[in-house]
């Protein structure tokens, strides 16, 4: 921890606030903190650690006067801000607080607290409080080393980028260390998942969910989860004609690229919201938290690369895919880079008719919208066929007619009050009516 120049802190309090220094009066009420809130705090610490860094004072007034908190009081502050650095901003980030005494002339003291600027290009390589090689689990992590080392476990995860040493020197596991080598990331990153749910309708209503699944464990499960959770409640046309044929509402490689997409491009810096994915009747939707890098808009995405998580990126492309529905031939999750949205766009717009539509909401989070697709109209001749009495020519209600194929395939009806029984039949094919 750098000495402090308490000068130069009391003649900054003095000028007043900045974009580098933010000012906070406390007030306790009962003998606990009453202001500022909890989250107030967090969004300030957040605000400085996405931006250039900065610098948080509480115990000033409005007026720029320290207020001399007592000992006990600036171990509740303490309390407070190492909480809500672990644990209301995700990932956990860095910073340093520390008890300063009030000028000369004065008992007590304030608490400043210093926060470092988070580099949000490489969320994925910084170091969590509250971690350690032992967060990692050897099941998950050693598919990415190298199989021809007798390194220490440490050695090995710190050229994997997935552990790296704090502020402090202290050796912890980064954000991708847990998102892909820890049993269950979300033991230090809560809202690591994806949030799945089958609605009854083109509505969301809580009352009317069909299924429904929080999709944890570390990204590579995460894809296969919710793929599994999309096969089993999407519907599948089945038509004989006289060939069976399935037409899915949703192309498995559309499906596979978006969720794939939407774990490694997603913004871990952003805290309090996961991965969502809702399935309609006529439609699915996969919400992404994080805007776009780069000055990127929603039209460039085809065209346009970025890699938000470079550390993701490049250890899911050593990550065996193995049997994963979507994948088609790749051996990784991730091989021909910059390919996903075209494979999402041209493999929707065959299958559906449509294109997908991207959408940035709030410039906080990236809406995907995958159209389904529709039961395809069969192909052939509408046939009716009359049934009358041989004796009185009257129509013969509930008769049963059945129209046989060569290939043992067959259609039946019954006739209604009129004697009329519909079928739809193709000309190439002969067939036989009983």
């Amino acid at each position: 921890m750098k000495q402090l120049d308490e000068a130069a802190l009391w003649e900054a309090v003095r000028l007043g606030e900045d974009s580098r220094l933010e000012l906070k009066e406390v007030r306790f009420k009962g003998g606990r903190l009453d202001a500022p809130r909890r989250d107030t705090i967090a969004d300030e610490i957040a605000a400085f650690a996405n931006a250039n860094g900065g610098r948080l004072v509480l115990g000033v007034t409005d007026e720029r006067t320290p207020q001399a908190l007592t000992p006990v009081q600036l171990n509740q502050l303490m309390t407070v801000v190492g909480e809500v650095c672990t644990d209301s901003i995700q990932p956990p980030l860095e910073y340093e607080a520390r008890r300063v005494p009030t000028p000369p002339g004065r008992e007590g003291g304030v608490l400043v607290v210093d926060v470092p600027p988070r580099d949000a290009t490489a969320v994925d390589a910084q170091p969590v409080a509250g971690t350690g090689v032992n967060s990692l689990h050897p099941t998950h992590w050693r598919p990415y080393a190298s199989s021809r080392t007798n390194e220490p476990e440490h050695i090995q995860l710190g050229k994997l980028k997935f552990v790296k040493e704090d502020a402090a020197g202290v050796l912890r596991a980064t954000v991708g260390g847990l998102l892909l080598g820890a049993e269950e990331p979300r033991e230090w990153l809560p809202n690591v998942y994806i949030q799945a749910v089958r609605y009854d309708g083109s509505r969301m209503d809580g009352n009317r969910q069909l299924d429904a699944q929080d999709v944890g464990g570390p990204l590579n499960a995460q894809i296969k989860g919710a793929m599994r959770f999309v096969l089993r409640n999407r519907r599948v046309a089945a038509h004989k004609d006289p060939q069976r044929r399935d037409v899915p509402e949703y192309s498995d490689r559309a499906v596979f690229e978006a969720l794939v997409n939407a774990v490694v491009h997603r913004d871990y810096a952003v805290s309090g919201s996961h991965i969502r994915l809702f399935m309609f009747d006529d439609r699915l939707e996969l919400y992404s938290p994080g805007g776009l890098a780069n000055s990127m808009t929603v039209e460039d995405l085809r065209t346009s690369q970025f890699a938000r998580n470079q550390l993701l990126s490049s250890r899911l492309g050593q990550c065996p895919v193995e049997e994963t529905a979507g994948a088609g031939e790749r051996r990784y999750f991730i091989e021909r880079r910059g390919e996903g949205i075209g494979v999402i766009e041209d493999e929707t717009l065959a299958l559906a008719g449509r294109k997908p539509v991207f959408e940035l909401i709030g410039e906080r989070e990236l809406k995907l919208t995958l159209p389904a697709a529709s039961p395809p109209l069969p192909e052939g001749i509408a046939l009716r066929v009359e049934v009358t009495s041989a004796r009185s020519r009257q129509p013969l209600a509930d008769a049963h007619v059945l129209v046989l194929y060569p290939n043992k395939t067959f259609r039946e009806a019954r006739t209604d009050a009129f004697g009329h029984a519909d079928f739809l039949l193709h000309s190439r094919v002969p067939m036989t009516v009983f």
